[in-house]
Parts: C-alpha cells; sequence; structure tokens
C-alpha cells in the first residue's frame, strides 16, 4: 500500500508541476522555438531567450510593472477598507443595542440581508456606476476601483468575519470591560 501511495503521489506531482513547467519553458523560448516541433531541455535542445520577459518588464509601451503597482495599490487598499468596514459593523451589529432592529430577534435577519448584497449582479450595477462616476469627475482613479471593490466584498468580508468575532461578547471582552476598557 505505501508503494501504491507513493506512486499515486508521483503521478499527481507531476500533473501538477509539468504545466508550471510548460510555462516556464515557453517563457524562456523565442518565437521560432514556440512554432517550431517540441522542445524539452533549455541549452540541450533550444537557446533559452529572455525576450519575452524584456518585453513584458522593460519595454515602455507595454511595461508592466507600472500596471503590476496599480493592481497591488488597488487590491491592498481595498482589502484593507474592506476588512475594517466589516469588522467594525460586525461589531457594531452584534454589541450594541440602541434601536428596536437591532434587538435579538432582527440581527440575524439584518446581517442575512446585508450577505445576500452579495447575490446582486455587478453588471447591475456598472451603469449606474459609470454614470456617478461621471458626475464627481473620479472616472478611471484608483479611489472609484477601491470604493467599487470594497463595496462587492463587504458582504463576504462581513460573512468571513462573523466566525472570529462571534455573536456573543466573549469573555477577554467582558473582562477587559471590568478593567474599565472602551468599547473602542
Amino acid at each position: 500500500t505505501r508503494l501504491a501511495t507513493y506512486s499515486a503521489l508521483a503521478i499527481w506531482s507531476l500533473i501538477c508541476i509539468i504545466p508550471l513547467y510548460w510555462l516556464a519553458l515557453a517563457s524562456i523560448k523565442s518565437v521560432t522555438d514556440l512554432d517550431g516541433r517540441p522542445r524539452f531541455l533549455p541549452f540541450i535542445d533550444f537557446t533559452p531567450d529572455l525576450y519575452a520577459w524584456r518585453f513584458i518588464l522593460l519595454d515602455p509601451v507595454e511595461s508592466l510593472l507600472p500596471r503590476f503597482f496599480n493592481s497591488l495599490v488597488i487590491s491592498a487598499g481595498s482589502a484593507i477598507i474592506t476588512l475594517m468596514m466589516a469588522v467594525l459593523s460586525f461589531y457594531g451589529m452584534t454589541r450594541f443595542r440602541s434601536s428596536y432592529f437591532f434587538t435579538d430577534r432582527y440581527r440575524p435577519v439584518i446581517f442575512l440581508v446585508v450577505i445576500a448584497l452579495r447575490l446582486v449582479p455587478p453588471a447591475l450595477v456598472a451603469l449606474p456606476a459609470y454614470l456617478l462616476a461621471t458626475h464627481i469627475h473620479i472616472i478611471d482613479t484608483h479611489g472609484l476601483l477601491i470604493g467599487l471593490y470594497s463595496a462587492f466584498n463587504y458582504p463576504l468580508a462581513l460573512l468571513l468575519v462573523s466566525p472570529v468575532l462571534r455573536w456573543r461578547p466573549t469573555v477577554e471582552e467582558e473582562s477587559a470591560r471590568l478593567e474599565g476598557a472602551s468599547h473602542l
């Protein structure tokens, strides 16, 4: 059984690694090597060429680095804002009892309604978001994308934060309140 297990794992490893090897080979082949017969061993079957890497990273027209930086800024900003909104709203939804709708009876209903907002198709929001962005002159900015991504990912973040913060105040939170800590 051990031999069968290791054989199955070796075959599965090859199935997972071969596409990555193929991709790495394709990135260092020249155009003629890509169009010709299959060649698998660098320096034996073909001479590696870094033209594709130079084109992607260093070409002034098709530079990837500014695009990568834009994606990094937008994704990090969106993740931070979404997580902050989800944590603060879930904490407020579960810890404060200020109105009729936030009683224990309606709290799960409100939570499910917010989660159901994830089911809204993005195409339904595209035209109003575009019109609003052009009206307030923020079209084609980082802030618009960060705001849209945060709004669309907020229900999912709220769902993922809920097991961490739980519905009931924890023992640690109650003991911190006894010691004089505020909600913040």
